[in-house]
């Protein structure tokens, strides 16, 4: 019988640990499927049903507004209809799908949310270099039961599609093509408008024709999108918009940011009794603003000299600013938290390359995925409120590991 050399064994098992996570992951993405209800998947459809048949898209606007404003809006009504609450572009791209039958549509949508998640981690491990096995396996580890992921796949929403032009963009900067990099971030942008705030980032970093193709492309998405739709919709559309970035709205359980935290403690809200009955939306506001500025500013201090653009830091500075974009945004609902896999990726990385290894920081970054990648849910009083916003906290501590490791590289 041959005896195996070290490098063979080495080998063997990670062909065991490959096939191990790969059966966690289709035993995972299994139980993901069976309870995949597709809810914002069927408002994008019905609105493109809606566009090609000469409709109003947008006519659920004002009933949703009023049902939130007179506080008769129930969370988990069966009855409620959720309106078309994006830019026209997606009810547009999704005008295909309505030629075939809605629960083929779905299914459809559902294998393409999966292609995206894993084209977007490809795309960023691409971007980071030459493929290792260790990133490739923490990378399957990553995807097992992360639960942003998990809620955007059942929810069918359209998050998982920005993540992948997310990580288009990373890897196209690495590579110095600056016009897809700009495209596919405009395209996110007139998605869904918050990663427009990664196309200020290009402009602080001076990639200038990243960002020129970036913006151009968005305004030329989003004049055209709403040309279709009719340029009147526009204020419509912005009216309400202004529900989900203040006010009781702001509040929902899913939104993460720190719009949705202090709201839920300093506003009288329809879903969570605030903190000894404090309602004060400008105490809110004003926490808001002061918490924004506190991971905004450091954020600023250490990404506002240039670095080589296909270079190592380049890629810790944009993953960064992921994090910080979901951070400040007024809506940051949990789904949009699978961007988090980029930075997680990133981080990962620089981990793993060090010497000697930096026992600390893994222990940091371990805490902040189980945060973020993890459910939580405990009615225990006076830390009810942090574990409802455990993704937050999880995300603070992602943005305090990178802050270090940029800081004491600068």
């Amino acid at each position: 019988m041959a005896v195996l050399s070290f490098d063979e064994r080495k080998t063997r098992v990670r062909w065991i640990l490959l096939a191990g996570l790969i059966i966690l992951l289709a035993f995972d993405y299994a139980h993901v499927w069976a309870i995949t209800n597709n809810h914002d998947f069927a408002v994008f459809y019905q609105a493109a049903a809606r566009l090609r048949n000469g409709q109003d898209i947008y006519r659920d606007l004002a009933t949703f507004q009023k049902a939130i404003a007179s506080g008769s809006f129930v969370l988990k009504n069966p009855d409620t209809v959720w309106p078309y609450a994006y830019p026209p572009l997606a009810a547009i791209l999704f005008l295909p799908l309505t030629w075939i039958p809605y629960a083929w549509a779905a299914a459809g949508w559902t294998v393409a949310n999966f292609l995206f998640l894993w084209g977007g981690c490809a795309l960023i491990l691409l971007s980071l270099g030459r493929l290792t096995w260790t990133m490739g396996l923490a990378t399957l580890l990553l995807l097992y039961q992360f639960y942003p992921a998990t809620v955007a796949l059942r929810l069918g929403q359209m998050e998982v599609a920005q993540f992948v032009l997310l990580a288009a963009a990373l890897w196209a900067l690495r590579n110095q093509r600056e016009g897809v990099a700009g495209l596919s971030l405009g395209l996110a942008t007139a998605l869904k408008f918050f990663p427009g705030a990664l196309l200020g980032f290009l402009l602080w970093k001076r990639r200038w024709k990243a960002a020129a193709w970036g913006i151009g492309s968005a305004l030329a998405l989003l004049i055209v999108s709403y040309a279709v739709v009719g340029l009147d919709n526009i204020p419509r559309y912005l009216a309400f918009t202004s529900v989900y970035s203040h006010g009781g709205f702001a509040a929902f359980p899913y939104n993460q940011s720190f719009s949705g935290f202090f709201s839920r403690a300093f506003t009288a809200n329809l879903f969570t009794a605030p903190v000894r009955g404090i309602d004060s939306p400008p105490l809110a506001w004003s926490l808001t603003l002061l918490a924004s500025a506190a991971v905004t500013l450091p954020f600023l201090a250490v990404t506002w000299k240039e670095c080589a653009p296909t270079g190592e830091r380049f890629a810790l500075e944009y993953a960064f600013a992921v994090i910080v974009l979901l951070l400040v945004s007024p809506h940051s609902q949990i789904y949009a938290f699978v961007w988090l896999l980029l930075p997680f990726l990133v981080i990962l990385r620089w981990v793993t390359h060090q010497n000697p290894f930096p026992w600390a920081m893994t222990i940091l970054l371990v805490a902040a995925y189980l945060l973020v990648g993890r459910e939580f849910s405990f009615n225990v009083r006076f830390v009810i409120r942090l574990i409802q916003s455990h993704i937050l906290v999880g995300t603070l501590l992602l943005w305090g590991l990178f802050f270090i490791v940029l800081a004491r590289r600068r």
